[in-house]
Parts: C-alpha cells; sequence; structure tokens
C-alpha cells in the first residue's frame, strides 16, 4: 500500500458485494474483475460479517483494538492460507491510520493489501456466497454499496455442488439455492439502485457485452484486461500450501479463458432422481422469477412428500441459524472451529 495514502481516500472506495449462489459463477466474476487495473478483487472470505460483532461497534481503536483484529482475522483459514497477507504489515498500516480509524476503515485497509502493484483503486469488490443472506447488514456497514447477483440454472448449480464439492444432499442444496436468492430478492426491492442482475449464461456466451455494462454500473473504465482471468496465475501462490491441490480441483474451469463449456453440463452429469428433486423444488421459483424451462425433461421419479416437507423445516432451521451465528462472535469461532471442516470456513 501506498504509505502517502489518507483514511479519507480509503474512506471514498466504494465497495462491491457480488452475491449468489455458490457454483453460480461468483468466483469466476471476482477473478475477471481483480484483473481489472483499478479494482482490488482478493478471493472469498468472510471476514466482514465474522468480525463485525466484536468490532463494529468500536469507536476508538486503540493499539490493543488493532492487535485483537489483525489476531482475530489471521484466525481465519482463507486469510492465512490463501489471502497470504502479511501480518506485521497490515498491523503497521492500521496503526499509520489508527487516527479516527473504524470498522468500515479498517476492513478497506484489510483488502488493499491484496491490491499488488495496481494504482489509483476505484473499486473494492467482495465475494463470498454467505453474504447473501446478509445484504441488509452490510449495507448498515457500507450505506453506499453497489451489488452484482449472478444467478444460473439450478440444475447446473446442483450439479457443480455435487460433482465439484462433493455435496450428496440435493433436497438441502436446492432449497439453499431457493432460499439465498429469494434473501437477495428481498433487499433487492428496497434498493434498485444499488443492485445489478447478471445472468451466469449470458455472462460467459457474451462477455464483453457483460462486463462492459457492469463497468458503467460500478464508474470504473472498461479496461480490456478484465477479459484476461488470472485466476490460473493467482493460484500458482498456493503451491506450497496444504490446500492447493482441493483449490485448485474446485475451482478447475478457472484455469481456462471464459467460456461456455459448463452450461448444461446437467444434461449428461446429474442423475435422473437428482434432477427431479432439484425440479420440484426450484423449478417454479426459477421459472416465474428467473425464466429458466424447469420440468422439460419430465424425468419419472417419484419424490418423497415426507423429505420436501422435512428438508424444507430442516432448511428453514439451518438459515435462521446460521443467520443467528453471525451475530454472537464468540460462539460463531467456536462452532466453526469445532463443527465446520475445511479451509473455507
Amino acid at each position: 500500500m501506498n504509505e502517502g495514502i489518507t483514511s479519507s481516500e480509503i474512506e471514498k472506495l466504494p465497495m462491491l458485494f457480488i452475491l449468489g449462489s455458490s457454483r453460480s459463477g461468483t468466483t469466476l466474476m471476482q477473478e475477471m474483475l481483480d484483473s481489472h487495473p483499478q479494482i482490488v478483487g482478493p478471493p472469498e472470505s468472510d471476514f466482514i460479517l465474522f468480525l463485525y460483532p466484536k468490532f463494529g461497534g468500536i469507536k476508538r481503536w486503540t493499539e490493543k483494538t488493532v492487535h485483537d483484529f489483525v489476531e482475530d482475522l489471521f484466525s481465519l483459514p482463507r486469510i492465512s492460507k490463501i489471502w497470504l497477507l502479511n501480518k506485521a504489515n497490515l498491523f503497521e498500516e492500521l496503526i499509520r491510520l489508527r487516527e479516527g480509524l473504524n470498522y468500515q476503515l479498517a476492513c478497506k485497509i484489510v483488502f488493499l493489501q491484496k491490491k499488488n502493484n495496481k494504482e489509483n483503486i476505484l473499486l473494492i469488490s467482495d465475494k463470498d456466497p454467505r453474504n447473501s443472506y446478509f445484504a441488509n447488514k452490510l449495507l448498515g456497514i457500507f450505506p453506499e454499496a453497489r451489488f452484482i447477483h449472478i444467478i444460473r440454472d439450478p440444475r447446473d448449480v446442483i450439479n457443480g455442488h455435487i460433482k465439484r464439492l462433493k455435496k450428496k444432499n440435493t433436497f438441502f442444496i436446492s432449497r439453499q439455492w431457493v432460499g439465498l436468492n429469494q434473501a437477495i430478492e428481498k433487499v433487492k426491492e428496497q434498493f434498485p439502485q444499488q443492485f445489478i442482475t447478471v445472468i451466469y449464461e449470458k455472462m460467459v456466451t457474451n462477455p464483453n457485452d457483460t462486463f462492459k455494462l457492469l463497468c458503467e454500473f460500478l464508474n470504473v473504465p472498461y479496461d480490456n484486461s478484465i477479459m484476461k482471468n488470472k485466476f490460473a496465475e493467482n493460484v500458482e501462490n498456493l503451491k506450497e500450501e496444504a490446500i492447493f491441490e482441493r483449490y485448485k480441483e474446485i475451482h478447475e474451469s478457472l484455469l481456462k479463458p471464459i467460456n461456455a463449456s459448463n452450461i448444461g453440463k446437467w444434461k449428461t452429469e446429474l442423475d435422473e432422481y437428482d434432477l427431479a428433486v432439484t425440479e420440484n423444488i426450484t423449478g417454479k421459483y426459477a421459472k416465474e422469477k428467473y425464466g429458466y424451462l424447469l420440468g422439460e425433461s419430465k424425468p419419472n421419479k417419484h419424490i418423497s412428500a415426507y423429505r420436501l416437507f422435512k428438508t424444507k423445516v430442516v432448511y428453514a432451521l439451518w438459515e435462521g441459524f446460521t443467520k443467528a451465528r453471525y451475530n454472537w462472535y464468540k460462539f460463531n469461532s467456536y462452532y466453526r472451529k469445532n463443527y465446520l471442516k475445511g479451509y473455507g470456513l
């Protein structure tokens, strides 16, 4: 980070949040935006939401506050194992700008540690599917924030979860696709000027037009470098980390230039029962809200009414619990440490 940059200059930098279901193209979107010479867009992390209950209300940041913030930040595997931040440099920068430091400013300083050699930054982009449940809270922290809502055919989303993330509960994943998009749409209705909707299939078939429109919405000049996804370059920095192979496997498609080859993979990869479950749960909402014509394949599979009801209840409880735990820092820390496994949690 440039030594001469001031708190007021950082405060003026707008925040962008990419919302959408996991496997909807949110990582691709973030990687491409990060290729822009004036946008900072690191890999996903939920640190803003995670640390907010503990640090969001602090008015006067002491050296101890800064120390605790940095230590808690580096307790997150994504920060320590994927972002690969320099802890000492971050601490020094926060101390340098401690006068008038608040939570919003501290978060932006963290992001700017990932700007590398970029100059004249115009925008900070954050991407994490969990943000999709908390758009209102993010607006409370960053009132001028803008949002990209990316949507993808639920059949390809569920297929991606099964094939890439090795998840098996099609009922739950399907309900999550609906619930997450409904949560976004609810906030979008309140703040339509701060949202733009992107359809994954249109983005990968016509990326130039999509990203020109996005740059206009974001008030940043279009630059051809945005078409050069830097994931392959960035992932090489993780070679020494234990998560390298798994991270590369999950995002294998990002090792290639943007293309439409992943559209419709569900047709050959999703088995008949999983397709039937997906279409039963997501079909009506996907068709009425986004125009996806689900149900044309008419899979001849019986789906238990009991399982449909049970998973609806389970998902509602899970969503409520997830929202609640992000309001309680100590419990969320304990829960993540003891019950959630994997580098991304």
